[in-house]
């Protein structure tokens, strides 16, 4: 879908890889590994299981155990913000949500909630 998965990668690709099919959705891409036509699809870890789930796929397409890279989400905030003074709080308590599962719970929590809401619209709009 023409997205960079990081410079060693994208490297790994423009090197090794003799063919790449690019199409315009993610439904594209996935039937087209689930049917054989191509060997992978680099995605996001989420995002795949998401579509993985949405579109039914589940049994017939798996991710690999090791990532092809890792990526971290950063939140920045301004050195000017009235909020910077609360930074070491906010930092503690990500550290200790990571620690005891809540972010784990939370993501499955709501990647459900996506998938049946995104099945709910799909219903209505038929």
């Amino acid at each position: 879908m023409g997205t960079s998965l990081g410079k060693d990668f994208d490297t790994f690709l423009d090197t090794k890889v003799r063919h790449i099919t690019k199409v315009s959705t993610h439904q594209q891409l996935y039937r087209m590994l689930e049917l054989g036509r191509i060997d992978f699809t680099p995605d996001g870890l989420y995002p795949g299981l998401l579509t993985i789930k949405k579109f039914g796929f589940e049994g017939d397409i798996i991710p690999l155990e090791t990532p092809i890279n890792k990526e971290y989400l950063y939140a920045p905030i301004s050195k000017k913000s009235r909020y910077i003074k609360y930074l070491p709080q906010y930092e503690a308590g990500l550290k200790k949500f990571r620690a005891d599962g809540t972010i784990n719970r939370l993501v499955d929590k709501y990647m459900k909630s996506y998938v049946t809401a995104s099945a709910n619209r799909e219903a209505e709009d038929l």
